[in-house]
């Protein structure tokens, strides 16, 4: 298993990309992968196992705050996360990823206040208003 990470410059406060721990790969799977820490926010973390095909790989992008997920953070993933909020489908399970920004799990008033919070770095690593996903090579 290889992981590499992909970001513009190191993003304040983060820890370099993680390595592999632990692997349970038993039987057809699920499969259990721990890493050494976090995976760096702000950028695209790509994670291959052993001899797979080119492209065969998992691929996480995760910006803290890009609630509409444009590949933005900024003041309109606030009404996107508004309008989530009064269609309800901000709290069905398969969009907790996206909408759950205080990771409580369940969406709510609460996760409006952490996505003000993380626009203007409060309680973060740095302010994440107007920051771009760095997208996966």
């Amino acid at each position: 298993i290889t992981i590499q990470c992909s970001y513009t410059g190191t993003p304040a406060g983060s820890t370099p990309c993680p390595s592999v721990t632990d692997f349970d790969g038993s039987g057809s799977g699920p499969y259990t992968v721990a890493l050494s820490g976090p995976i760096p926010p702000g950028g695209c973390t790509t994670i291959t196992f052993g001899n797979a095909a080119p492209g065969q790989a998992l691929r996480y992008e995760y910006l803290p705050g890009d609630v509409g997920m444009d590949g933005f953070a900024n003041t309109s993933d606030l009404l996107a996360l508004v309008q989530g909020l009064q269609s309800s489908v901000a709290n069905l399970s398969a969009n907790l990823a996206r909408y759950d920004v205080n990771r409580s799990g369940i969406v709510n008033t609460a996760d409006l206040l952490r996505l003000v919070q993380l626009l203007n770095g409060v309680n973060t690593t740095r302010i994440w208003n107007g920051a771009a996903i760095v997208p996966c090579p």
